[in-house]
């Protein structure tokens, strides 16, 4: 809408084109893969690691002990997560045992270690040796893929066969005759087996094996070697899911399997409500003597910027006209039916005219304090793209006064700023781009219509832009 009938018509267009932010942001380049997307396929199998030797572990706690004799006994570890039966006539005199906790060091190793004193005693009947495990011991793997290993004199873990397993109890046990530090082991993991990560991000998932190796020199071993992915799928992996939801949703996040099926990328769901979610994202495996085996990553969602702040400010070509928008937020974040969050503009806009030739000016040139006749003005940002594209668009309107000289007329009228993306968010050119942490909005352009710079940061974060 024309400032009034005296002011000349290229001035009106000038006013009325009065861009204050805008352009796409695309940022990453054309190559960054599309949120929700496929990771690339995975390399061809490589052949299994050979069995790797550690160090030993170092103490991390109080060592438990008691003097045990041929009649047997039974000792337990401070933490009760390691038992210690020794049946009568295993010992033929009074001897100090102790559970001591050491370092992990073993390959696909859960929780602590523990060293078994008096190392390298020799049982005349075998000992029991029984592990319990809780829920954070199984965080990324599951109990039928739990062990329980020993490391030798050479430095190498062995994985015992004998394993009895007690799901009710939750116990793992297995018998010897020696003693040397042992460890609660894993099979398979999925890795990570948890992370936080922001609405505009996703996470790569990978089910890693600890694939033992048969030594033919003992029989009641295998030999551990590392837990590595992209080698040999020792078991079919298949399924993944978020929730018990296969493939997942919009509203818990979709999970895409990779070539191979061992992995998968994972990306999150909008967060709304200024909180966090936390989903399971699951893939089955199907273990020998297992029914059904799921190993579950625990990835949580935080929430996106609730408020926006920062300034944008320009020059347009149509008479030198200077435009800024000064103290801007964009608050109130909803989800759009398009799945893009917007966000409301609130914020003094201004604008600066040459002299005009007929004399007349336009009070005031900002809308500070003024109420918007009508305001649609919006932040679109969509974080099912990666990285997450943005576009600002919209219009105002607030009203002004309009004072010529004699004989032409005086009055109100309406400014109008149009806030003009330049770019829709589905099209390049990109003109500036989210940050990486989702913290920094910024970009600028030119045009026929005149040159323009924004920036705006996350409320509360780090970040900030340049005077």
């Amino acid at each position: 809408m024309a400032l009034s009938r005296c002011i000349p018509r290229r001035w009106s267009i000038a006013l009325l084109a009065l861009h204050i932010v805008g352009l796409v942001a695309c940022g990453g380049g054309a190559d960054a893969p599309a949120a929700g997307a496929a990771p690339p396929p995975a390399p061809p199998a490589a052949s299994s690691p050979a069995p790797t030797p550690t160090p030993e572990g170092v103490p991390i706690g109080a060592a438990a002990s008691a003097t045990i004799g041929a009649a047997g006994g039974s000792l337990a570890s401070g933490d009760g997560m390691v038992r210690l039966t020794i049946p009568a006539g295993a010992l033929a005199a009074p001897t100090e045992v102790s559970i001591e906790p050491i370092s992990n060091l073993a390959h696909g190793g859960i929780g602590a270690a523990y060293r078994l004193r008096p190392e390298g005693q020799v049982f005349q009947q075998p000992v029991l040796v029984s592990f319990g495990y809780t829920d954070s011991d199984l965080a990324g793997t599951a109990a039928p893929a739990l062990g329980i290993a020993y490391q030798d004199g050479r430095g190498f873990w062995r994985g015992l066969k004998n394993v009895v397993r007690d799901a009710a109890a939750r116990t793992l046990t297995v018998s010897t005759t020696h003693f040397s530090d042992w460890s609660r082991v894993s099979g398979l993991q999925i890795r990570p087996p948890s992370k936080t990560i922001r609405s505009d991000e996703s996470v790569d998932l990978v089910v890693a094996f600890c694939e033992p190796q048969t030594d033919p020199n003992d029989d009641l071993t295998t030999l551990l070697s590392l837990c590595t992915s992209g080698g040999p799928i020792v078991w079919p992996v298949k399924n993944w899911s978020v929730d018990g939801q296969s493939g997942g949703s919009f509203d818990t996040g979709i999970v895409t399997a990779d070539a191979r099926g061992d992995g998968a990328r994972y990306q999150g769901p909008i967060v709304l409500d200024g909180g966090g979610q936390t989903h399971d994202v699951s893939v089955e495996v199907d273990l020998p003597g297992a029914e059904k085996t799921l190993l579950v990553a625990q990835i949580t969602v935080a929430d996106y910027p609730q408020v926006w702040e920062g300034r944008s400010s320009g020059t347009l070509a149509f008479g030198a006209i200077f435009r800024t928008a000064n103290d801007a937020q964009w608050h109130s974040p909803e989800l759009a039916d398009d799945g893009r969050v917007r966000y409301r503009f609130r914020g003094e806009v201004s604008a600066l005219l040459p002299p005009d030739p007929t004399g007349c000016t336009v009070a005031p040139l900002s809308n500070a304090g003024l109420p918007a006749t009508i305001q649609v003005s919006y932040l679109s940002i969509d974080y099912r793209q990666a990285p997450p594209r943005y576009e600002v668009s919209g219009t105002s309107w607030w009203e002004v006064q309009t004072t010529c000289p004699p004989p032409l007329p005086s009055g109100a009228s309406l400014m109008e700023a149009v806030w003009l993306s330049g770019n829709s968010l589905d099209k390049a050119p990109a003109f500036g781009e989210l940050s990486g942490n989702g913290s920094k909005i910024e970009g600028g352009g030119a045009s026929p219509g005149g040159n323009w710079h924004w920036c705006f940061v996350a409320k509360g974060s780090a970040a900030s832009c340049p005077p």
